[in-house]
């Protein structure tokens, strides 16, 4: 699993809705996975400012299989 706030970084030249509309999109079609840190203590602000929400629930994690 990768950071969102690392893929985020690196695509940084997209623009953040368009991005999170094609993540839920992937993840919704089982193309990615996206999970919640399990820590949520060793969060930080970037960290919970990347995170996308889906489902109730804010992920922070992607894995792409």
């Amino acid at each position: 699993f990768v950071k969102l706030l690392d893929l985020r970084l690196r695509l940084a030249d997209i623009a953040r809705g368009d991005l999170d509309s094609v993540l839920a999109l992937m993840f919704t079609k089982q193309r990615i996975n996206l999970i919640p840190e399990s820590h949520q203590q060793s969060l930080s602000t970037a960290d919970r400012e990347s995170a996308l929400r889906i489902g109730g629930e804010y992920k922070h994690l992607i894995s792409i299989g």
